[in-house]
């Protein structure tokens, strides 16, 4: 899951906690992330989008 989201156009890391069943997607200056491109990005694996949270920096 990691590396499928770490992918992502403008992705600076990504971050997977699977106990928690997070993963958090860090974005390079200038860059947005949408929950479309998530669900796009983890497309053939087991993984799916439950919620999604934009956070401003």
């Amino acid at each position: 899951m990691r590396a499928a989201l770490a992918k992502l156009d403008g992705a600076a890391s990504a971050e997977v906690d699977f106990a928690a069943k997070t993963a958090t997607v860090t974005m390079a200056p200038g860059k947005t992330l949408t929950r479309e491109d998530c669900t796009k990005a983890l497309a053939g694996t087991k993984y799916t989008i439950s919620s999604f949270e934009a956070a401003a920096n």
